[in-house]
């Protein structure tokens, strides 16, 4: 009997009209008939008109388990069933990105979140935007602490993140290989982990406030209770 299967959250790699998934947010590799297989997405492929894919987008494929190709060309069987919507961050310069931190500490809604001095690693591959989301990390009581995503080497990487308590991952700009590594080491020292889809203030403070409550790390699709704090 033929049926749908499907592989959730992909992360794209690659440059644009080389773009491919290999694993998903979780670091899990996409298999089929149990061989690893990577597939190559065409970067012309706009969902609604409007959202599109690029290197660090999360998708979830799908594809027949009745279909020929899976023998000789499993990929080429698998299709884009949908692209998650990631906000992209903009690029400003630094006088209105310190001006925009401070309006938005302001006029934003608060969750109701209380990090108590906990030490939060941020993973980020530059430094565009990073004093906003230490300013978040900050206004919720917590330690900022820079991650350099970009840090190839596994042990650089590890001594970063085990004495955290906390790491949030922003997938829009972490060097892929530093995706997997990151995750697991947050698993091997019990650090609480989120993924941030963008470097975007809410998606970042929603990433912050699944870690610190054991939600799950990745936003996806699901609909998720974030309580706020009333009277702020």
């Amino acid at each position: 009997m033929t049926r749908i299967e499907d592989f959730k959250y992909g992360v794209v790699q690659g440059s644009p009209g080389n773009l491919s998934v290999s694993r998903n947010i979780h670091g899990e590799r996409l298999t089929i008939n149990h061989k690893p297989v990577i597939v190559a997405l065409d970067s012309s492929y706009y969902q609604n008109g409007s959202v599109h894919l690029e290197d660090g987008s999360i998708v979830d494929l799908a594809w027949y388990t009745g279909d020929v190709r899976l023998k000789k060309d499993p990929a080429s069987a698998v299709q884009i069933r949908w692209i998650y919507e990631t906000e992209q961050p903009k690029r400003i310069s630094k006088t209105k990105k310190e001006k925009s931190s401070r309006e938005n500490t302001q006029k934003l809604t608060q969750l109701d979140m209380n990090l108590h001095y906990q030490r939060v690693g941020i993973a980020v591959g530059d430094n565009q935007n990073e004093a906003i989301l230490e300013g978040i990390v900050n206004r919720y009581n917590g330690i900022a602490i820079p991650i350099d995503a970009f840090e190839g080497k596994k042990k650089v990487i590890e001594n970063q993140i085990k004495d955290l308590d906390i790491v949030i991952l922003v997938t829009a700009f972490a060097a892929h290989d530093s995706t997997w590594n990151i995750r697991e080491f947050a698993s091997k020292y019990h650090v609480k982990f989120a993924v941030s889809s963008s470097k975007g203030y809410q998606a970042f403070e929603r990433a912050l406030y699944r870690a610190e409550n054991g939600m799950p790390a990745y936003e996806g699709n699901q609909q998720l209770e974030y309580k706020m704090l009333k009277n702020n």
